[in-house]
């Protein structure tokens, strides 16, 4: 796992914080991540990883699809 991936993940975690104020810095985050080449292949391989929390998986691989079916098309 390189170090965008241990960032792309930490801000999915940080996404289902309790903490608005957490969760609001982490999905401005990943609206800014969401313009970086790779984006959407580094949310598939999260969600490939059987070792990450369910939780974290189905989030990445709802962010995909949102992304690549409201904002790309």
């Amino acid at each position: 796992m390189d170090q965008d991936e241990q960032w792309l993940i930490n801000c999915l975690n940080a996404t289902l914080d309790p903490n608005q104020q957490v969760r609001s810095f982490a999905e401005t985050s990943l609206q800014q991540a969401t313009l970086q080449p790779g984006f959407g292949s580094s949310l598939c391989r999260i969600a490939a990883k059987r070792e990450l929390p369910l939780g974290l998986r189905q989030i990445s691989c709802y962010i995909y699809v949102y992304i690549y079916r409201y904002v790309y098309v």
